[in-house]
């Protein structure tokens, strides 16, 4: 012991234990071992510093706290209460760590306070205003920061981050390479793991679980024992419960439900307010939106769309570039494929539709072969279409997808940087073109997938126009293809 420190009241200095500086050691404080006091620590009451710990700068050490292993305590860190720090931990900054807390490991600093019954081990990292309290666990690499909060039974390991103003509640587990943020909430018994990112206002609980590199962003709700996975991205206010699950390239936006045990997957894309429920499952290049209704054991595939009011129930197949829309109604056995539409106000069961057929009221059926309608007829169809496809709609999916993408977050691993990367909307989804009425009507220019075109002027010059996209068209010129 050597410079000002100072020792009394029934304090014990032992063993190889070394105090200097203006260290202040009161009350039945204990420091033995190979212990290092200096600075302006200061450390009290029953408190306990032994082994190879070293405590510095303005720490204040208290209560029953327990202080060994090779844990270094510096700064303005205060650790109080029954605490217990060992291992290889680096505690300092304005940490405060209190009551029944147990660090094993890692590295806590800035603002950071760590309450309760928690178990922190291995080397996470904890920081910012980050607050971990009650019996939560924090395990691995994990790391929790800003203004994140880690509570209840909360478990989260890995390499797990959870950053901005996330939180962690109830029975929820973390881990693996997923990240949480934005003011999204996990709680319940729910699982987020793999490279899954939750971000803005998302909330994932009862059982749900999300992994993978799935993304769910927005005010998106997933629940129950809802699965997302593979690159699945849920925006906006979706809802997923039930035993529902949405994985592979699947994009939901919007104020979509999916429930009971429909399944979504694939390249299928869902927005605006469908519902999707049942044993129903979307798949392929398949496009649901407007205010359709697909339920029981319908399956919607390939390059088909419904949209509108459109409602397909029973065990109905609906696949090809099949269209439903309005207020058309599927049931029963029925088959809709190839290019055939429904539409109007029909309603159809138990049929087989394929080719160019279109029924667009019920009991009246159009096939390829027929001489074109009349005028009035055929602008109804038109109409029709062009609403339903229209390519703003598509658009502005694009724009809400687009965003959640921008919003997954890389973090730097040297630091705390955000780096964004951008996601180029003309690769994510499909786009429609307006159909238009010509001489000998030509129409439907099919969905494809959107891809960005270069436009020349009136010299050849080449003009890159990034919000312009070019769909390849089907086109009968002849005759109305319907």
């Amino acid at each position: 012991m050597y410079g000002h420190a100072d020792i009394h009241g029934y304090a014990q200095i032992c063993g190889t234990t070394k105090v200097h500086g203006q260290a202040q050691i009161t009350g039945y404080a204990q420091i033995f071992d190979n212990a290092e006091i200096y600075g302006n620590a200061y450390i009290t009451q029953k408190s306990r510093v032994y082994e190879k710990a070293v405590v510095y700068g303005n720490v204040k050490i208290s209560g029953n706290s327990d202080i060994h292993g090779k844990s270094q305590i510096y700064d303005s860190a205060n650790i109080y209460d029954d605490a217990k720090i060992f291992g290889n931990c680096k505690i300092y900054g304005n940490s405060h760590i209190g009551q029944n807390a147990s660090i094993a490991g890692g590295t806590i600093y800035g603002n950071a306070e760590i309450m309760g019954n928690i178990e922190i081990r291995d080397k996470p990292e904890i920081y910012g205003n980050a607050k971990i309290y009650e019996t939560a666990k924090i395990f691995g690499k994990a790391r929790v920061y800003d203004n994140a909060r880690v509570y209840g039974n909360a478990k989260v390991s890995g390499k797990a981050k959870i950053f901005q103003n996330a939180y962690i509640k109830g029975n929820a587990k973390i881990w693996g390479n997923a990240k949480v943020y934005g003011y999204s909430i996990i709680f319940g018994d729910a699982k987020v793991y793999d490279s899954a990112q939750i971000c803005n206002y998302a909330s994932i609980y009862s059982d749900a679980r999300i992994f993978g590199n799935a993304i769910i962003g927005g005010n998106a709700q997933v629940h129950d024992s809802a699965e997302v996975y593979g690159n699945a991205i849920i925006n906006e206010q979706v809802q997923c419960f039930g035993n529902a699950k949405i994985f592979d390239n699947a994009k939901i936006s919007g104020t979509v439900k999916v429930y009971q045990y429909a399944k979504i997957y694939e390249n299928a894309e869902v927005w605006e307010s469908a519902q999707i429920s049942g044993n129903a499952r979307i798949f392929g290049d398949a496009q649901v939106f407007g205010n359709s209704e697909i339920s029981n054991d319908t399956k919607v595939y390939e390059a088909a769309a419904i949209t509108e009011n459109a409602k397909i129930y029973g065990n109905a197949i609906i696949h090809g570039r099949a269209r439903i829309f309005g207020d058309a109604k599927i049931l029963g056995n029925s088959i809709i494929a190839d290019q055939a539409k429904v539409f109007g106000n029909a309603e159809v069961s138990d049929v087989q539709l394929s080719d160019y057929d279109t029924v667009y009221t019920t009991g009246v059926i159009i096939n390829r072969d027929m001489e074109v309608l009349d005028k009035k007829q055929v602008e109804v169809f038109h109409n029709k279409e062009e609403k339903a496809f229209n390519e703003r709609k598509t658009q502005a999916f694009n724009k809400s997808i687009t965003e959640t993408l921008n919003e997954s977050i890389a973090e730097n691993d040297n630091d705390s940087k955000v780096i964004t990367p951008k996601v180029s909307v003309g690769k994510e989804v499909h786009t429609a073109e307006k159909v238009h009425m010509a001489e000998k009507i030509d129409i439907v220019k099919e969905l494809h997938t959107a891809e960005k075109v270069h436009i020349t002027d009136n010299n050849n010059n080449t003009l890159t126009d990034h919000s312009a996209f070019k769909v390849r068209p089907r086109v009968r010129p002849t005759q109305l293809t319907i």
